[in-house]
């Protein structure tokens, strides 16, 4: 048992020895045979003259680009930045071979720098170094001539934001690719017609959703030149999520302007009403800026939630002036006059189920103001004479005949008679102060009823706008997409 185990160990440790030989062998040969492929090709190539025979003939160039990932979409500025795949396919007739007389090869990598290429530009390139995206790589020979290019790229491209309906906006931005120095007759570009291929390693944006991604050819003639110009435009349809902006933006201000609306529910005497005001208007202010941070600066398109917190804002402020009338009318001691009683304590405190109490019967049988003497007039005295005292009043009436008053007792009625004018004339004080305290607060119920209507009013036309307009827009681009497409693969 022994000695055959010792015998298939040793015939194993020849075969891997054999083998290893081998593949060193196999390896030389193909190493070999790659360098004798490659002097062939290139010993007289010249990578500047394009690769054909006869230089009337137009060279195909078939493009293809996986988009990657959406990296940044900088809505003020305008731009978006994308990462994408790129794939490029023509035949280069001066690199053909017979794979029989080099060992069989059937592929070569060679580096594309030494190579003819197509001179495809991003034509809407924004970055500032206009050739970045074409980094170094290599490009995949075929004995046929054919040649496909592989090259990983970052673009940063211009596109014309539309943020009417911020944050439930769809941006549909285009990419146009097209040679830069070959006119149509001597680089014919068309794109793969692989749609499914373009998305299917798509990495999920955050905040953006790319809904759609559509291809077309086009063919542009310029005023300089008479030869056709073939571009390729690949349009992105990118709807934004807009989660984040209604947890952080709609939803505070909306509750910033409900809590608004309590400063009518305080005291008209509150020196915090003021206070509160002006507070909100401060957070609003702030939520604007942010809102207009993510906005490009141009007059043409203003977003509706723009128009919705500058509502807000016009409402806090005239909450902030009426909060000021109201606690001055609070602080009023003069006497109310009779077509405010009308208006507000007869006719507004019923429309507005606001109940004053019976302001008569709570300071007892008033006396109007204008009829109060000054406290230090006199209305009765005392008329002394030799043979005895009468008290007689202002009309010369005699009352009868009394003892003699010392003049302690004449001090006491005077000092009566005094303390009860003065009363008399701070209840009128206090009546008319009530009376202009209910005007204020009766003032306070209807601006919250005018407030309420209006802020009401304007979220209800800031969500049918945004979600039906959006959604409308956005069928409006699905439909221009699909006619455009449409069009083009039926030429």
């Amino acid at each position: 048992m022994i000695t055959m185990r010792g015998k298939e160990s040793r015939v194993f440790k020849i075969f891997a020895v054999i083998m290893c030989l081998c593949t060193v062998c196999f390896c030389e040969n193909q190493t070999a045979a790659g360098k004798r492929l490659h002097n062939y090709l290139f010993h007289d190539y010249i990578r500047e003259i394009r690769p054909v025979h006869n230089a009337s003939t137009a060279t195909p160039v078939i493009m293809r680009m996986v988009l990657r990932n959406l990296l940044t979409m900088d809505t003020p500025e305008q731009v978006f930045s994308v990462g994408a795949w790129l794939k490029f396919k023509w035949t280069d007739e001066f690199l053909t071979w017979n794979p029989d007389e080099f060992d069989g090869i059937q592929r070569l990598l060679v580096p594309v720098n030494g190579i003819w290429s197509p001179d495809i530009t991003l034509h809407h390139n924004a970055d500032e170094d206009f050739e970045q995206y074409k980094p170094d790589s290599f490009a995949a020979l075929s004995p046929d001539g054919t040649v496909i290019w592989f090259s990983p790229a970052i673009y940063t491209v211009v596109c014309r934001m539309w943020v009417k309906w911020f944050p439930f906006d769809v941006q549909v931005c285009d990419m146009v690719f097209g040679s830069w120095a070959y006119h149509g007759l001597e680089i014919d570009l068309y794109p793969e017609e692989s749609i499914d291929a373009f998305t299917h390693r798509y990495i999920a944006n955050g905040i953006w959703d790319m809904v759609d991604i559509r291809f077309k050819r086009e063919v542009v003639h310029y005023l300089c030149c008479p030869e056709p110009y073939p571009e390729v435009h690949f349009t992105l349809v990118f709807k934004r999520s807009p989660a984040f902006y209604i947890y952080y933006m709609i939803v505070p201000c909306i509750l910033l302007s409900i809590l608004s609306l309590l400063v009518f529910y305080l005291p008209p005497d509150c020196g915090e009403k003021l206070t509160l005001s002006i507070t909100n208007l401060l957070a609003l202010v702030v939520f604007q800026q942010m809102i207009a941070a993510n906005m490009p600066p141009t007059s043409e398109d203003s977003p509706i939630i723009g128009t919705y917190f500058l509502c807000m804002i016009v409402m806090v402020c005239a909450s902030v002036m009426a909060t000021g009338v109201v606690m001055h009318l609070s602080s009023i001691s003069r006497p109310v006059p009779q077509w405010v009683k009308c208006v507000f304590l007869d006719f507004l405190s019923r429309v507005l189920c606001v109940s004053p109490v019976n302001l008569n019967d709570s300071q007892g049988t008033s006396t109007p103001r204008s009829t109060i003497q000054n406290p230090s007039a006199k209305d009765i005295y005392l008329s002394k004479e030799d043979d005895g005292t009468e008290v007689v009043n202002n009309n010369g009436v005699t009352q009868g005949p009394v003892s003699r008053f010392n003049s302690e007792l004449r001090e006491v009625l005077d000092t009566l008679h005094f303390i009860k004018t003065d009363l008399t004339f701070k209840n009128a004080c206090k009546l008319d102060h009530l009376q202009w305290r209910w005007v204020a607060i009766i003032c306070d119920r209807l601006l919250l009823h005018i407030f309420v209507i209006f802020m009401v009013v304007c979220t209800l036309w800031l969500s049918l706008a945004i979600v039906l307009g959006s959604e409308e827009a956005y069928d409006e681009v699905k439909r221009d997409l699909d006619t455009n497409w449409y069009n083009w693969r039926q030429r």
